[in-house]
This record gives structure tokens, C-alpha cells and sequence, in this order.
């Protein structure tokens, strides 16, 4: 998943800019979640001059996978006092309640798997964003720590999104161990198959998916990673698999003994239900 923070003066066109984005790279198939920051709190409706509410179901709207409103003190859209009360005392670091949201949030849409990039619209104080310069000039004045581009044009904005994106699903997909197999570390083998002069072939690592009642399984790489060499290992030693490059694609579909599979097997319907584990496919 891929984190950016956009960033400019009041004015400057950063929700208007994040919310024509949603729409092209949900547009494109990506899985978009935004996060906007308010830093003198939230109101939902959108009134008392402060429109947080109603850019959040803008964003919404535009198709984000989610769009949650941040802001100061215990003030959370989505969150009861009792649950922010426990999260507070989760914080560390001297981080404010609002970066250890902002962390939950980040963790939460990584770990399930909800969306390919995150936006995040205000806290340009949190160094280890990645952060997108909405306005102002090139100069330098005005920069803040971890800015990464600087917004002049849609088009380019776009495209320098999509060829992030494009890099990041080739490194996911290569498993990101960086075991030098290949000859390359995963991140450059990606762009080179982003640009078109390499395949994710030359990857030696098997490729991993795991399905549990017809539900995909997320991996992390290490789980990924001995997931795939215990199966592939298993399956180098069966006779009729036409030797360690006779194949393109196993399935290994396990059944719960703790639940009644009686006549399963023979069901077509329930085929592919149980755990299945597809390598170099």
C-alpha cells in the first residue's frame, strides 16, 4: 500500500485536486481510501463555517474506498469517546491523538487490504509521509519535510501516481524479499517490468496466493514466502509434475477435519472452498 500527503495553503485546490484523482485511479481499477485532517475538529455537518464534513462525503463520493475526517483532541467521525479514550492511552511516543489515528487508519486499511494508495490531506507536520506540494512555486520556500513531487499540472500529477502505483503492484507481486536471485533487488526488478524491458518471470520466488472458503487470504511476505517454499518443495518431489520447471501452476485444496466434508469432493459447487495454494502462477 502506498501512503501520500498532499499539502498547500488554504485555497491552494488540494481537495479539489485529491477528489478529481479518486476518480481517475478508481477509474482505473486502483482501490483509493482518503484521510483529511481537521485541526480545529470535526464537524460532520459542515457547519459553523468548517466544511471538513462535507468534504469527506466528497471524497467519498468520488469513489474512495473509504474517507474518514481526523481532528484535534478526542473528536473522531468514526470512533465512540470510550474507544478514542482507549486508543489515547495506546499512543506513544509523544505523538498527538490525531498521528496515532492517523497510524490505526494506515495500519487498518494495510493490514485488510482496502485499498492500493491512501491520500492524506493535512498533516504536513508527519515527517514520514510522503508528501505531494499543492501551490505556491518551485523555490523552495514553503517545502516541508518528505515532500516527494510538486503539483503543476493534473495530467503529470496523474501519471506520476499510476507509474508509483504500477511500481508498487510489480514489487508486492515479486514478494519484496530482495534475496538477489535474480541478479536484482525486487524494487528495481519492478520498474524494469514497469518499463516494459523485463518480466516478472525472472523472479525465483513463487509466486503465492491462499484462498479459505473461497475468501483470498492477505499475506504478508515472510507468511507469503514459507507458505510458497514449503508447497513448492512438496511438490518438486512428486512424481508426475514434470520436474522444478515442468510446471506453471499448482493447487493444493485443504479440508477441515473439524467440520463435515462428507460428499464435498464430489460436489462441484463446493470445489475450490477449501485452502488453496497456487504457486509460479
Amino acid at each position: 500500500m502506498l501512503v501520500f500527503g498532499f499539502y498547500g495553503s488554504s485555497g491552494s485546490g488540494k481537495t479539489g485536486l485529491i477528489e478529481k484523482l479518486v476518480e481517475n485511479l478508481s477509474g482505473m481499477g486502483f482501490g483509493v481510501f482518503v484521510i483529511k485532517h481537521a485541526a480545529h475538529g470535526l464537524d460532520l455537518a459542515g457547519g459553523g463555517g468548517k466544511a471538513v464534513g462535507k468534504d469527506v462525503e466528497r471524497l467519498f463520493g468520488a469513489g474512495a474506498a473509504g474517507s474518514v475526517g481526523i481532528g484535534g483532541g478526542l473528536s473522531m467521525a468514526l470512533f465512540s469517546g470510550s474507544l478514542a479514550e482507549k486508543m489515547e492511552k495506546m499512543c506513544g511516543g509523544g505523538e498527538s491523538l490525531g498521528v496515532c489515528f492517523l497510524r490505526f487508519f494506515l495500519d487498518f486499511v494495510d493490514r485488510y487490504g482496502l485499498a492500493d494508495v491512501v491520500f492524506v490531506e493535512g498533516f504536513s507536520g508527519v515527517p514520514w509521509i510522503p508528501k505531494i506540494k499543492v501551490g505556491g512555486d518551485d523555490s523552495g520556500e514553503g517545502f516541508v519535510e518528505g515532500t516527494v513531487f510538486v503539483h503543476r499540472d493534473f495530467d503529470e500529477t496523474l501519471a506520476f501516481l499510476v507509474s508509483q502505483l504500477d511500481v508498487h503492484r510489480f514489487h508486492a507481486s515479486l514478494g519484496g524479499q530482495n534475496c538477489g536471485g535474480c541478479g536484482l533487488r525486487c524494487g528495481r526488478l519492478a520498474m524494469k517490468i514497469r518499463d516494459g524491458v523485463d518480466s516478472p518471470d525472472r523472479c525465483v520466488i513463487p509466486r503465492v496466493r491462499v484462498f479459505v472458503d473461497g475468501k483470498e487470504v492477505s499475506l504478508r511476505t515472510y507468511p507469503a514466502m514459507v507458505v510458497g517454499e514449503t508447497a513448492l518443495a512438496l511438490v518438486k518431489t512428486l512424481k508426475g509434475t514434470g520436474g522444478e520447471r515442468g510446471w506453471r501452476r499448482a493447487e493444493i485444496v485443504l479440508w477441515n477435519r473439524d467440520q463435515n466434508n462428507a460428499g464435498l469432493e464430489g460436489n462441484p459447487e463446493t470445489r475450490g472452498k477449501g485452502a488453496t495454494r497456487s504457486l509460479n502462477g
